[in-house]
């Protein structure tokens, strides 16, 4: 019986906490991979510049007014802090290995309520899931590489998961998730820039 307690504080610590585990930077062994990580920036650049205008340009309250549920904002900010450590992270990985990583552009977005930014937000991290999937079946020359941009796809995937649980959608709408050619995500997120 004890150990059984004690398994499930663990098991319970372990999803409201997960690992975080920082490692030397994995290297960039190929054009591919570098083209890969560069695309990866470009939509991290994007989501970060989405989340953080979600989050300064309306109030709890608006959220709240929307039907969405109390520290819904407060999340929002949460995810632009996650989309800052990542682009920080990609950069860091294509710096090191000699590489000038894409530079923020300039975004237009149309939204105009907290409902019609979930809405875009969810979309667009919807196709930077599909440019992480898309990318991972060519980042094969080192597993380190691989597994980087695993752990990014995945907390992605719980952003998503977040946005769609918000505006009353499926978290978990399919069994399997669209992987996206690097041309068709970047065309997709074309729009957007100014």
């Amino acid at each position: 019986m004890r150990f059984s307690l004690v398994a499930a504080g663990l098991l319970g610590f372990a999803i409201t906490h997960p690992v975080e585990k920082r490692q030397a930077l994995p290297p960039v062994d190929s054009m591919t991979d570098e083209s890969i990580l560069q695309l990866a920036l470009y939509l991290e650049h994007l989501e970060l510049v989405l989340y953080t205008s979600g989050y300064e340009n309306f109030s709890d309250t608006e959220y709240t007014a929307a039907g969405f549920p109390a520290g819904f904002r407060e999340n929002v900010g949460v995810i632009a802090s996650h989309e800052a450590t990542h682009a920080a992270t990609i950069s860091s990985i294509l710096e090191a290995a000699g590489y000038s990583p894409v530079p923020p552009c300039t975004y237009k977005f149309p939204y105009d309520s907290p409902t019609s930014f979930v809405n875009l937000a969810n979309m667009i991290t919807s196709v930077g899931i599909g440019a992480y999937l898309g990318g991972a079946q060519n980042l094969t020359d080192d597993p380190t590489l691989l597994t980087a941009a695993s752990s990014i796809l995945t907390v992605e995937a719980r952003h998503d998961s977040y946005l769609r649980a918000g505006v009353g959608g499926s978290p978990f709408p399919t069994a399997f998730d669209t992987a996206l050619t690097g041309v068709y995500a970047y065309n997709l997120a074309q729009m957007f820039i100014k």
